[in-house]
């Protein structure tokens, strides 16, 4: 069984997880922008829905 993790090396390992939760929302979002600027006009709004549905998706299942 592990050891139990010390209050440095948990703050630590929150403030990790906290970094990739920017990290790969950052990611997300230069991707639909990529995504906007290459669609159609008549298609970007169908874009930025799914970025948001996509956000709320990874922000649901990532660790806070």
């Amino acid at each position: 069984m592990p050891r139990p993790m010390t209050p440095s090396e948990r703050a630590r390992r929150d403030l990790a997880l906290c970094d990739l939760r920017q990290r790969l929302i950052a990611a997300l979002a230069g991707a639909c922008l990529e995504a906007y600027r290459a669609a159609p006009e008549e298609e970007r709004e169908s874009v930025f829905s799914a970025f948001l549905e996509a956000q709320t998706a990874l922000e649901a299942w990532l660790p806070e």
